[in-house]
């Protein structure tokens, strides 16, 4: 363990948010604390007492061996995975890899970020993901194979597609790579790839990946993942315009979800329900599109999964001229939205109000609800809200002869597009007329019953 002692200071050290000079104090000078944290000084045993005791280390490990701990971390790490409940003592694992040694304590701090993630709580996750950054290197081990898999899931929950994809590249760029996890494991991470590039809509490099994960899947049963893959594909598929893909994919994950539990059955036919629609309204078939939304909002619960659907069948009905519907949906929409509902759905909903009122709505109204949703979507990142709804504010200032402001509407949703990678297809659609308005915004989420990419 001692050869490790100046990497555990450090790294709890930095978790404390405590500076070289707060730790050191009154025990010795900063300078030699630097040479400890570095490894390049072995101190007095007096010294790391005192340093521990500062940081509020154990000095206890039970007669618990390296091995044992080791064993008891993927334990507890391998059933947040398989979505087992499992009971650890938090607390005590986290006293034993401490004293243990330094590559224990780094692997207890990685998973435990990932339980952290489980429970919600992001901020906290990231303080130690963060810092166990700032030691750890990219090379074949264990601990960096776990550290990129779990940080690729706060990126994506923070919305940062990007990092997470960046994080994910460097792993796949170390040799052999993928035998530093199980199957299931490295399954995973290449759907967690796949799903973080449907996220900045690179379509083409989703479907690599998530067929990659997809033969692993199924050549190990891991059938509840295979669902997931298909119904990303489905999406994939969808946005690319490969409609007939896109369905299929679809009807092979309602196959499969006949092997899960009824509650899953449910929520995952809500999804493809939804999806199944939204390509056929992507086809034109609007009357098909309005079947499958109603199916898939018999099945849904969660207010904020109807909102969706809602929202799909307000621009269907309207495509179809039935505005009366398409007003009768509005309303619902409204009715079920609250304080807890996301902001998009808010926004969107009081944009599909203006829609429908068109030229009978005031001018300060259309400026006030354009300036407060463009800019919360542009705050977010949501390129794909900012292309599509900058084109209908366009649309609408030109209805009010203002086309100054709709130039304006037409720039931005241009670089938004930058941003996306819009390619041709099913995503180039643009006609600035309410029946073809939006696209791409309202696919399922495969994360939305879940808080951690699977």
């Amino acid at each position: 363990m001692e050869k490790d002692l100046g990497s555990i200071i450090k790294l709890k050290r930095i978790q404390k948010e405590m500076t070289q000079e707060e730790l050191c104090y009154g025990i010795c000078t900063p300078s030699y604390l630097s040479r400890i944290e570095n490894n390049h000084v072995h101190p007095d045993k007096s010294i790391i007492n005192l340093l521990f005791s500062r940081l509020a280390i154990s000095l206890t490990n039970k007669d618990w061996t390296k091995s044992d701990i080791n064993k008891r971390i993927e334990i507890w790490y391998k059933s947040m995975i398989e979505r087992k409940n499992h009971q650890e003592n938090v607390y005590e694992l986290m006293q034993l890899a401490e004293v243990t040694n330094n590559e224990s304590m780094i692997k207890y701090n990685i998973v435990y970020s990932r339980y952290l993630l489980e429970i919600g709580d992001l901020n906290k996750a990231g303080e130690i993901l963060h810092s166990v950054g700032n030691i750890i290197k990219p090379e074949y081990s264990r601990n960096y194979f776990l550290y990129t898999s779990i940080i690729m899931g706060y990126y994506h929950l923070k919305e940062d597609y990007d990092s997470a994809l960046k994080k994910g590249l460097i792993l796949t760029k170390i040799q052999n790579y993928d035998d530093l996890g199980s199957k299931l494991e490295v399954g995973i991470l290449y759907y967690n790839l796949a799903l973080n590039y449907s996220k900045v809509y690179q379509n083409e490099r989703c479907i690599h990946y998530c067929n990659i994960a997809l033969a692993i899947f199924n050549n190990n049963y891991f059938f509840d993942r295979a669902i997931d893959c298909h119904l990303l594909l489905g999406i994939s598929y969808n946005r690319l315009g490969f409609w007939t893909k896109s369905i299929h994919s679809y009807h092979l994950t309602e196959k499969l979800i006949s092997f899960l539990p009824n509650q899953d059955q449910f929520r995952y036919k809500g999804m493809i329900y939804n999806n199944i629609g939204y390509c056929f309204e992507n086809q034109g078939k609007y009357n098909d599109a309005i079947v499958y939304y109603k199916k898939s909002l018999e099945l849904k619960k969660n207010p904020s999964h109807k909102l969706r659907t809602f929202i799909n069948l307000i621009r269907s009905t309207n495509a179809l001229g039935d505005k009366k519907a398409a007003e009768n949906w509005l309303r619902l929409g409204l009715d079920t939205v609250d304080k807890s509902s996301p902001l998009r759905y808010h926004y969107q909903l009081q944009i599909y109000k203006l829609l429908l009122q068109s030229k009978e709505v005031d001018f300060q109204d259309i400026t006030t609800i354009q300036t407060d949703s463009i800019q919360y979507f542009l705050n977010n990142h949501m390129w794909k809200l900012v292309y599509e709804y900058t084109k209908v504010f366009a649309h609408l200032y030109e209805e009010h002869s203002h086309y100054k402001k709709a130039n304006s509407m037409y720039k931005l949703a241009l670089e938004a597009s930058t941003k996306l990678f819009i390619r041709k297809g099913g995503e180039n659609h643009e006609k600035s007329n309410f029946s073809n308005l939006p696209y791409n915004l309202d696919i399922e989420s495969i994360l939305q019953h879940d808080k951690l990419p699977r």
